[in-house]
Parts: structure tokens; C-alpha cells; sequence
């Protein structure tokens, strides 16, 4: 796990005094929108694409992904340049819900153009390939070769803060 946050969005009602202020907290800027990311935890949600949030929740992380792929490949991109990505993206739903929620989950993310302030930074994304997997289905495939192919039966649980699942 390389980014881990609650994922609770708080719209912000104020105008801050000062962009630094915003550098140190998760703070996500679209348009004339400001929310905190992490700072608390939402309530449990069957559909979280029911809210006006469901992209803001995932910036910070895509924010991390961007600058970590520049980092990783030497691009050197000072602060006053945005960063453009198309990117794949991959949702994990709870077991339960996977089949019933997929399509909808696919729908409220492809096609989708987001432009946002991060810590100073600008960033810019286009979602033109997104899938929709179980819960832990991924990270599984991730692993598979290490852990998983040469058992017989592997069991994955993902223990939630509404639910618990399980796949064979």
C-alpha cells in the first residue's frame, strides 16, 4: 500500500488566507470547489458514485500516482507545470455488490476530464478505460505468480467497515 487515507470529503465553506495552507493538508481545488479529502470518514454508502464526491475521493491518490511515475521515469516537472495524464482506472466494489453496481460504477467514471489543484500542483486526467473488479480481486491478480498459482485453493477476505467478504 503506498497511499492510504479515510475516505471522507469535506466541502469547504471558507476561502483560505493562503494557497500554503493548502499544501499541507489534503486539500483538492476544482474549479472554485474546495474540499478536504481524509480528514474524515464518511458514512458507510451502498453507491458511493450517488454523491458529488466520488472522483474528488481518489485525487489525492492520483495526485501520488502522477508524481510517482514522473519521479520514477527522472521527469523533472517544477510546480508551474501541469501534469496531463490519460489514465486506466480500476474499482474494487464489496463482493455483494459487484455485480449489480459494475455498470453503473464503469458509467460515472469513463469518459470523465478532471481538472484539479493538489498541494500547489495542477494536475489534469482523462479516465478513457475503466474496469470494475471484486474487492481484492486485484491486488490478487497483482500477486499472483508470488502467492497465489501454485495453491490449490487461495481464500481472500476483505474485512470492511460494513462488511465482510469472502472469495474462494
Amino acid at each position: 500500500v503506498e497511499v492510504m487515507y479515510d475516505s471522507g470529503v469535506t466541502p469547504l465553506m471558507y476561502t483560505s488566507s493562503g494557497e500554503e495552507e493548502d499544501k499541507d493538508r489534503d486539500i483538492i481545488t476544482i474549479g472554485n470547489d474546495k474540499v478536504a479529502v481524509g480528514e474524515s470518514r464518511d458514512s458507510m454508502q451502498r453507491n458511493k458514485v450517488k454523491d458529488n464526491y466520488a472522483i474528488a475521493r481518489m485525487l489525492p491518490a492520483v495526485s501520488y500516482a502522477i508524481e510517482r511515475y514522473c519521479a520514477d521515469r527522472n521527469i523533472r516537472l517544477d510546480d508551474s507545470v501541469t501534469r496531463r495524464q490519460k489514465i486506466a482506472l480500476a474499482i474494487g466494489t464489496p463482493l455483494t455488490q459487484a455485480s449489480v453496481l459494475r455498470k453503473e460504477y464503469i458509467d460515472a467514471f469513463i469518459g470523465s476530464f478532471v481538472e484539479w489543484k493538489y498541494k500547489g500542483i495542477n494536475y489534469e486526467i482523462e479516465i478513457p478505460h475503466v474496469r470494475c473488479y471484486p474487492q481484492n480481486y486485484a491486488p490478487m491478480l497483482k500477486n499472483y505468480n508470488d502467492y497465489f498459482k501454485e495453491k490449490k485453493i487461495s481464500i481472500m477476505v476483505d474485512i470492511g467497515g460494513g462488511t465482510t467478504d469472502v472469495m474462494i
